[in-house]
């Protein structure tokens, strides 16, 4: 049976995530090793409407179960160090529920692992994704959780 997380908005929306331990074992078990976790919540338009968390410190190297877009049912972990050379800090980043739009940095296509399906709560990511266009991001935070 698959591994699953919670994840909940600041104005408690919930989404339920199985993993894709299978396909993406290594992202699985590093971002699993670092629930729970709170983080701000960003909305990206120019990736397909992604909801993003930005998590400075974390670095992972793997590509695996890769792909330049997320799709909308699906959650991604984009490394700022795959493929680019490192500037600034580094960091990691999740991406719920995008589109197949490829995704871009430093206007280049990006791979993201692929690493959980949104299995329950996909109408509250519309919600959610509403809100965050008519009322901005600020105070809206994200917890990813073990369920």
């Amino acid at each position: 049976m698959a591994r699953k997380m919670e994840i909940e908005f600041s104005k408690g929306e919930k989404l339920v995530a199985e993993l894709y331990d299978e396909e993406a074992p290594a992202t699985c078990n590093y971002v699993w090793d670092r629930l729970p976790f709170t983080s701000p919540a960003k909305q990206n338009f120019m990736s397909g409407g992604n909801v993003e968390v930005y998590l400075y410190g974390w670095t992972f190297n793997k590509l695996e179960y890769a792909n330049p877009g997320v799709p909308r049912d699906e959650i991604g972990l984009l490394s700022r160090w795959i493929p680019h050379s490192p500037e600034n800090k580094p960091f990691c980043k999740i991406l719920v529920g995008g589109t197949s739009e490829v995704h871009e940095f430093l206007s280049m296509p990006t791979p993201v692992n692929r690493f959980a399906k949104i299995v329950e709560g996909l109408d509250q990511l519309t919600v959610v994704r509403n809100r965050l266009t008519e009322e901005g991001t600020q105070g809206t935070n994200i917890t990813f959780r073990k369920k």
